[in-house]
């Protein structure tokens, strides 16, 4: 099954024909908070 971007209204998909990098978010709060803040 295909994975999807989680930021809003991002088209990108990890299909077998894209090279596209899925991270996971960060184990540590602080961080965490920055990235969801970023993303929306």
């Amino acid at each position: 099954m295909p994975e999807e971007c989680c930021v809003p209204c991002c088209k990108n998909r990890n299909d077998v024909d894209k090279a596209i990098s899925f991270y996971r978010f960060p184990v540590d709060e602080k961080e965490k908070r920055r990235w969801l803040k970023l993303i929306r």
